[in-house]
């Protein structure tokens, strides 16, 4: 993982968490990180590929448990 990969993720992880482990919106995440929306979605596609996350219409709907207590 790159650098924003990593803050993307810590990002998801941090919010997915905080909202007691409930689907939360993709676009919530752009409001806190300082990318473009093309860079965020290539970020967020290649979490998706690496089974780092789940997706289904723009929410994110789970995280591997290790990443979860990371946190």
């Amino acid at each position: 993982m790159n650098r924003k990969e990593k803050l993307i993720y810590r990002i998801l992880v941090t919010k997915f968490n905080n909202n007691a482990r409930k689907p939360i919106s993709i676009d919530s995440v752009k409001l806190e990180s300082d990318l473009s929306h093309l860079e965020l979605n290539e970020i967020i596609q290649s979490l998706e590929a690496n089974h780092s996350i789940c997706l289904h219409k723009n929410k994110l709907l789970s995280i591997p448990e290790e990443a979860l207590m990371m946190e």
